[in-house]
């Protein structure tokens, strides 16, 4: 709950709706401030450089998951400002 009250104070936290306007996704980020390589859960390894948008945490609701998840994709990489997502 802590890191969801940080990320919202900090405006590190994007949201998709549905055609009714009802919160359908999220997504909670961070900015890295040093590279680093990060392994998914079968151990691949993945270079995340300096100044990268890294999402910690998305979730969506059932439903039509790829549009949500698609515009959450989106809205990350324009608060990217450029940066790799």
């Amino acid at each position: 709950m802590q890191y969801i009250c940080s990320a919202l104070a900090a405006n590190r936290v994007v949201c998709a709706f549905d055609a009714d306007g009802t919160l359908a996704g999220a997504a909670l980020f961070a900015i890295t401030r040093a590279d680093s390589i990060h392994q998914d859960f079968s151990r691949r390894e993945c270079g995340i450089s300096r100044g990268s948008l890294y999402a910690r945490h998305l979730a969506v609701a059932p439903g039509d998951a790829a549009q949500i998840i698609g515009s959450l994709v989106e809205k990350l990489f324009c608060r990217a400002n450029g940066a790799p997502v």
